[in-house]
């Protein structure tokens, strides 16, 4: 799946959490930067991941993160977490 058919905008982001919740699915948000995605970066997702039916991933924008420059603004299998399947 594609990243992109992945993303949704944040004002249709609590309708479809409803409907999901209302099915009796259980939501699990994770947020971060992810600006350089590795192995602990993954791991906390997949486990997130097992802990209900829709996992939600929630990034922080680089104008927010103070880390200095970011490393990567294109999306990549290796830097964007939302090419992994638990995502």
């Amino acid at each position: 799946m594609k990243p992109s058919s992945k993303t949704i905008q944040i004002e249709d982001l609590a309708a479809r959490l409803a409907a999901r919740r209302a099915a009796g699915e259980t939501v699990v948000l994770c947020h971060g930067v992810f600006d350089l995605l590795h192995i602990g970066h993954i791991k906390h997702l997949e486990a997130a991941a097992a802990q209900g039916d829709a996992l939600v991933v929630t990034v922080t924008p680089d104008q927010f993160v103070n880390k200095g420059l970011p490393i990567t603004h294109h999306p990549s299998p290796i830097t964007n977490p939302f090419y992994y399947p638990s995502v």
